[in-house]
């Protein structure tokens, strides 16, 4: 029987079995993995919803450029990072509202009502100006504080003609307009008249509207997750059992915070007390990048990003950041008594501030053998083979006999996933069998089955031995 992988458009002609999870595999080792979702605050943007952003520029145009508010400050720290893509979702409270403003007619009606397209605190204002050649129609023009953003010109026809032609402008990327009913004429002139009334809506964020975005989050194929700086002991709890719930539920997400402890030791406390593989626990006291400073919770936004942003084949251990300085340097005692606690720490080498190693707060180990899992590459790879191996699921599922034949092709294209992540230097030995003893009392639609792999870490620490004579 012919084998080998298949692609839409590379279909073999030969009859036989041909399985296209070894180029995912492949695919899987050598690219970018991570997805990282945080829930953030902004003046700008879709709120309640959660967006896709891949680049800074596409941040500035969806949450603005304000460093006062996380969608943009930490946003851009974490695309610095390089994760494959980031998940936002707008956090509002019951205040968030848009600016309005009414333009009128020369009758001194309310004709036009102008509305921020989301909720917002900006400065925005407006200028309506008889167009310089045609006295008959005018020209509209949108400012924040003093910089002009948008200039629509020679408006002329019906109130409502004029409405559907705002809103088919430029000046839809940021305002929409609305017709007052049975208002007819000619708009009055305005000079720098102010949008009122909006509101931001973050001065009363609460765990729940946290809460409401890791719910809205788990619809999404996540790989980790970050708070916006917040460093709530009880957020980062339901965090802890919101992440354990996924994972029981097939969703490995990776979660990254740092708490408010002001020393090591209490931050050491705190990760022998999540000892959780999915947990990370970020320690620092402050970091400086372009003469900005961030906390510990949102550098852990940044260790988030670029832990995700790795292939599988590499890892954040001994990692340059792109901070310029940290507070503080630690010695190498306390290094040491990080790392045996779990918790993420940095060191200064040839003035370049490092992530010392890829530890996760799993440290607590029933054996040696799991050792592994103490680290963020490791998790990682298992996080994947439960991705791929369940979307292959798909090409079984309802279409193979629950036989021994059923159980052979099955077994046999898992087979080729793990192949390839050996050829690709991840595991060495691996082992992909029926698990005999579930399967004796399976149901007769169920087929059980395992794995097991001898992982290939990298290399860590290095030894020399030096003679002279």
């Amino acid at each position: 029987m012919a084998k080998g992988t298949w692609s839409e458009k590379d279909k073999p002609k030969i009859p036989g079995f041909y399985t296209r999870m070894q180029i995912v595999a492949e695919e899987s080792a050598n690219s970018i993995q991570g997805v990282l979702a945080m829930p953030v605050k902004s003046n700008w943007g879709p709120a309640k919803t959660v967006t896709s952003i891949t680049q800074e520029r596409h941040l500035k145009n969806t949450f603005g450029d304000s460093m006062e508010f996380t969608a943009y400050k930490l946003g851009r720290l974490a695309i610095l990072a390089k994760p494959k893509e980031l998940l936002l979702y707008r956090l509002i409270d019951s205040s968030a509202k848009a600016g309005e403003l009414v333009l009128k007619n020369i009758e001194s009606n309310g004709a036009i009502k102008l509305a921020t397209i989301y909720p917002s605190s900006r400065k925005f204002n407006i200028t309506v100006r008889t167009n310089l050649v045609d006295s008959t129609a005018k020209d509209i023009i949108l400012y924040e504080n003093t910089t002009q953003l948008v200039e629509v010109r020679a408006l002329k026809g019906t109130i409502e003609e004029i409405v559907n032609k705002i809103n088919k402008s430029s000046l839809s990327d940021y305002i929409l307009a609305s017709k007052n009913e049975s208002t007819t004429g000619i708009l009055v002139d305005v000079a720098n008249t102010p949008l009122e009334g909006g509101n931001d809506g973050t001065s009363n964020i609460t765990n729940t509207e946290y809460l409401e975005a890791m719910k809205a989050f788990e619809s999404y194929s996540i790989d980790g997750f970050a708070l916006d700086g917040v460093t709530d002991v009880n957020l980062h709890e339901s965090i802890k059992t919101w992440v354990n719930q996924c994972n029981k539920e097939g969703l490995d997400i990776l979660a990254f915070v740092a708490s408010e402890s002001g020393s090591l030791s209490q931050s050491n406390a705190k990760s022998k007390e999540y000892n959780n593989y999915l947990i990370h626990n970020v320690y620092l006291q402050s970091a400086t990048y372009e003469g900005v400073t961030y906390t510990p919770a949102e550098v852990a936004v940044y260790v988030a990003a670029l832990a995700l942003g790795k292939n599988l084949k590499e890892s954040v251990c001994n990692e340059i950041t792109i901070f310029d300085s940290v507070v503080p340097r630690l010695s190498r005692s306390e290094i040491e008594s990080a790392l045996e606690a779990g918790t993420i720490v940095f060191d200064v080498i040839d003035n370049e501030v490092v992530i010392v190693d890829d530890v996760n707060t799993y440290k607590n180990y029933k054996n040696e053998k799991e050792e592994a899992l103490g680290n963020i590459r490791a998790i990682r790879f298992i996080s994947t083979v439960n991705k791929q191996t369940s979307g292959a699921g798909k090409d079984y599922i309802g279409k193979t006999t629950n036989d021994e034949t059923g159980h052979t092709v099955v077994l046999c294209g898992l087979k080729t996933f793990f192949e390839t992540y050996q050829k690709l230097g991840i595991i060495s030995k691996f082992n992909v069998e029926i698990d005999t003893e579930l399967q004796k009392e399976a149901q007769s639609d169920e087929f059980f089955w395992k794995w097991d792999a001898e992982y290939i870490n990298v290399i860590k620490k290095i030894f020399s031995t030096g003679n002279l004579k």
